[in-house]
């Protein structure tokens, strides 16, 4: 056993007790488990000696991350994320208690409440989602031969500010749909069941025109809903369905990311192109494309790369480019591994320098130990919805550039702050009423 197996070793035993202390639905465990499995799957690939041009189904490469040529830093890709895991655990020191299972409860009671509000708020999505379907060029999301066209707003047409910001927000805000659009299937709320559905629909169906790894996200979050509401009964069917199309689903989309034809038109093409004779090497290959972050990291390290200081600056922005001009310098300043690969947000921040490295990951930690208070002490709504948008930090920060998730790392945080601030201050309301009656 060399050095780095060892490393692996130590780093099972690390998540092993991450996990025996509370649920693997915990955020911050959530982030471990993700970083540990990269690990895996960083050893697993190296060791059969495999390369990019190894995963290739039908003429459709399953990853395009550089593969080899990484031995050299090896070992420091499995300290870093040794250390990122033990970082995780960290944000746990201080709750109380184990947790093994997190059961948030549906408040019935608050959703009647506000059920006129809900409605409004549902059918406002609906009507921005119909303006944002008549801005965007028609011909261009049902056929294209460009891929990213459909991400782009200006390459589908789409010329307004606004609406280019919510281009971009309006796959985070039907995550958080999708999961009411469950949450009303429960509580048989046939007005929420429609209004959800419709209004979430619509950004699920542009990300699949556009090939986006965010429908399996959706899915994702779909299982995870159920698995947190302790309400839901034949929990295991429903899993298990959800599983299935989502293996279906990201081989369409990973067919699609390697076709020369986009858009609607190409959705049952891609869903066609599944293979059960080849299920198996399939699996693997998209466990490569989903943990792949480790050798994002290993390309990272083993270049001398250098970051012009306002794309370090910037990087850090809680503002949309619109207000800081970051797009006018992104293309130039960052660094790709492949056409469509970009330097992940811990090899940037590497590359940055110590006072960033510093800045980054305590607004991590921050992040994590609030979600993970959230996920044992809440009760709520919002709670679901943080949880799940929380899984999309843990999978896509270590892929994409800090610029990509900061901002929604930020207003995460921000917003679990504002609703504990809320049940404190309901809180403090009750028991100052309940003494006005005994006096």
């Amino acid at each position: 056993m060399n050095i780095e197996e060892l490393t692996l070793v130590i780093h099972s035993f690390v998540v092993i007790v991450g996990l025996w202390r509370y649920s693997p639905l915990l955020p911050s465990n959530i982030f471990m488990i993700y970083t540990y499995l990269s690990c895996v799957i960083f050893y697993v690939v190296r060791y059969q000696e495999q390369s990019k041009s190894d995963f290739i189904i039908d003429g459709v490469y399953y990853s395009a991350m550089p593969l080899t040529g990484v031995e050299s830093v090896a070992l420091e890709v499995q300290l870093i994320y040794l250390g990122i895991s033990l970082f995780c655990i960290l944000t746990t020191l201080g709750i109380s208690g184990k947790c093994q299972k997190l059961n948030i409860n549906i408040p019935s009671d608050l959703i009647r409440k506000y059920y006129s509000h809900i409605s409004v708020t549902l059918t406002v999505v609906i009507l921005i989602n119909l303006l944002h379907l008549l801005s965007l060029n028609i011909e261009i999301l049902w056929f294209n031969k460009e891929y990213l066209a459909i991400k782009d707003p200006k390459l589908i047409g789409i010329d307004n500010v606004l609406l280019s910001m919510y281009h971009f927000l309006s796959r985070y805000l039907g995550l958080v749909i999708v999961c009411y659009f469950l949450i009303s299937v429960l509580e048989k709320n046939r007005l929420h069941i429609l209004l959800s559905a419709i209004a979430s629909f619509y950004p699920a169906l542009i990300l699949f025109a556009a090939n986006s790894r965010w429908v399996v996200i959706y899915i994702l979050s779909l299982i995870v809903t159920i698995l947190l509401i302790g309400r839901f009964k034949s929990k295991k069917t429903y899993v298990a369905f959800l599983l299935i199309l989502g293996i279906l689903t990201f081989n369409a989309v990973l067919h699609g990311r390697g076709s020369k034809y986009q858009g609607l038109s190409q959705i049952i093409v891609n869903f066609s192109s599944f293979d059960i004779n080849v299920i198996f090497y399939a699996l693997y290959s998209y466990s490569v494309n989903i943990f792949e972050s480790s050798f994002n990291l290993a390309n990272s390290l083993k270049g001398d790369y250098i970051f012009n200081k306002e794309y370090k600056i910037l990087s850090f922005s809680p503002f949309p480019s619109a207000i800081d001009n970051f797009a006018s310098i992104r293309d130039i300043y960052k660094h790709k591994f492949a056409t469509n690969v970009p330097m992940g947000a811990y090899g940037e921040v590497i590359s940055f320098g110590i006072l960033y490295t510093l800045l980054f990951f305590s607004g991590l930690f921050t992040f994590l130990r609030k979600m993970n208070k959230v996920a044992i002490s809440g009760s709520s709504l919002a709670c679901i919805f943080l949880l799940i948008l929380s899984l999309v930090i843990a999978v896509y920060l270590p892929n994409y550039s800090i610029r990509t998730i900061w901002r929604i790392l930020i207003l995460l945080t921000l917003f679990a702050y504002l609703l504990d601030l809320r049940v404190t201050k309901n809180g403090i309301f009750i028991k100052v009423s309940r003494a006005k009656e005994l006096v």
